[in-house]
């Protein structure tokens, strides 16, 4: 009779993944212990559906459930047990060459069992490099070198030693972006003010205002007269376009409170800002904020390490 009542069962689940909450725990354990039954249901519906609806206790018993579900959707490899994929090399292995980005997924463990694999698909995903063993990117350091000439940007993602042991590349990647960060180190910043001083002229030159200094050390930023006099005259400029944006503000006020008493008064009279704020009506308070943010965020800075150290990985990834 209980037989009858598993396939019943079966034959509901299998109509629809609905009836599943239809039936006790222990029924669904005996259900799912059938491992045909298991594997041609993940094999044919969504992981992220079904998975979750399995007991523990069964996907315990049968990690092989597991690399099924990956095998049918390699977005669920970063739901699988970090145990499971520490046991099973082999479908990390798989699941990576079909989907290179889930290389972010991968125990530090298997990924120093095969460090060329985990390389290659990094390639194929750079951003990924954030979350590589730092003991297979410093196996790697020529090929990563290579990666950040091509797309400066990750090398945000390189752990701090190779950018200690490798100044020229860090500064070759602000350049080539016209701006510094990336989690540089803050060493590589106080022996090269050089190329600081560098990009920090060009951006003035250029009229902007994002230059971040709060990226530098400190002691750069206090003790180095042209960097000092650099941050000090962006400031001023941030000012000043401020104090602009806040005299469009009055006369945008002027105008909406006019508008609003629908009164017959002359209309205000534009000021030299008034081109500034032909353009601007309706975002003044907008860009006023965001202004305010960019000239005041590096006050939370003061006395602190400004050196960018990136997120090597989760506790999880280890």
């Amino acid at each position: 009779m209980a037989e009858d009542n598993h396939e019943a069962a079966k034959f509901s689940i299998r109509t629809s993944l609905y009836y599943i909450s239809t039936y006790s725990k222990e029924t669904l354990i005996e259900v799912f212990n059938d491992e045909k039954f298991a594997l041609e249901m993940i094999s044919t519906r969504d992981p992220f559906e079904l998975m979750e609806k399995i007991p523990k206790e069964v996907l315990d018993a049968h990690p092989e459930y597991y690399e099924k579900a990956v095998e049918r959707n390699p977005k669920y490899f970063y739901k699988v047990p970090q145990e499971v994929k520490e046991n099973n090399p082999q479908m990390c292995l798989n699941t990576i060459k079909k989907s290179p980005y889930q290389v972010r997924g991968v125990p530090y463990s298997v990924q120093e069992m095969f460090p060329d694999e985990i390389m290659v698909a990094v390639q194929a995903s750079p951003t990924t490099l954030k979350r590589i063993s730092p003991t297979v990117q410093k196996d790697n350091k020529e090929l990563i070198g290579e990666m950040v000439e091509k797309d400066p940007s990750i090398l945000q993602y390189v752990i701090p030693e190779i950018k200690e042991e490798n100044p020229n590349m860090c500064i070759e990647a602000c350049k080539k972006e016209g701006r510094i960060g990336f989690g540089i180190p803050k060493s590589v910043y106080i022996n090269n003010p050089d190329f600081v001083i560098e990009l920090a002229e060009k951006a003035s030159e250029e009229g902007r205002t994002d230059f971040d200094f709060s990226k530098l050390p400190e002691e750069l930023r206090t003790n180095n007269p042209r960097i000092a006099e650099l941050e000090a005259e962006q400031k001023r400029k941030l000012q000043e376009f401020i104090d602009n944006l806040n005299a469009v503000q009055e006369l945008a006020d002027a105008d909406r409170k006019r508008e609003a008493q629908n009164s017959s008064i002359e209309p205000v009279k534009m000021s030299k800002f008034g081109e500034i704020y032909k353009k601007t009506r309706g975002r003044v308070k907008e860009v006023l904020a965001r202004l305010k943010d960019l000239i005041s965020r590096d006050k939370g800075q003061q006395g602190k390490n400004s050196s960018e150290n990136t997120d090597m990985g989760e506790p999880g990834d280890r």
